[in-house]
């Protein structure tokens, strides 16, 4: 039985990670959302309760777009 390889396949490999990436940087944006609906806060005030949160969303959301661009 012979293997066939197409271009076919490689592009829904393509289009399976694009999708898989977009949903965890979906999922990545869904905590801070709660974040944004606190009330007449300041951007201090947010930052100085919430700026481990922040911080771990970005470094989570960098890390996921290296290895997607890669």
């Amino acid at each position: 039985m012979a293997l066939f390889t197409t271009q076919r396949g490689l592009d829904r490999l393509v289009n399976f990670s694009d999708a898989t990436v977009a949903i965890a940087v979906t999922v990545l944006v869904l905590p801070l959302t709660d974040l944004a609906g606190q009330g007449n806060r300041g951007v201090v005030d947010i930052l100085a309760d919430h700026g481990s949160v922040i911080g771990a969303f970005l470094v989570s959301f960098s890390v996921i777009a290296v290895l997607w661009t890669e």
